[in-house]
């Protein structure tokens, strides 16, 4: 199993990584039971994909990776989001960056506390 990670170029790929995302966490326990709603919208994982192709589009400190087994015609096993900070930011800058919740995920106070606490991270 010859293992290949690339960085994520093609806005296809989302396709894929959001596949991944959504099997890690979705389903999970823990604190993942709150950040995703299930069932899900018939729509929510277009909106993921958009949303993660537009951040490739629009923050340049941003870098998707992608670990691809060669033996399986580069098919994508893993993926990675990484911020990329090469200089300190303001709060109104990282408030940009970081995504929130949704108006009606407002209402799900374990979806405001991560989102919160994911933005205070980002300054430091």
């Amino acid at each position: 199993m010859p293992l290949e990670v690339h960085r994520i170029t093609d806005p296809s790929d989302f396709e894929a990584f959001v596949d991944i995302q959504l099997a890690a966490f979705q389903d999970g326990g823990g604190i993942t039971a709150f950040l995703s709603p299930n069932p899900s919208p018939a729509d929510y994982r277009q909106k993921i994909i958009d949303r993660q192709i537009q951040s490739l589009k629009e923050e340049p400190d941003l870098v998707f990776l992608k670990v691809i087994d060669t033996e399986l015609d580069g098919k994508m096993i893993a993926c990675a989001k990484w911020r990329i900070n090469t200089e300190e930011k303001t709060e109104e800058q990282v408030k940009k960056m970081c995504p929130g919740p949704d108006e009606k995920d407002k209402e799900n106070p374990a979806l405001v506390d991560f989102w919160a606490f994911l933005s205070r991270s980002c300054i430091f």
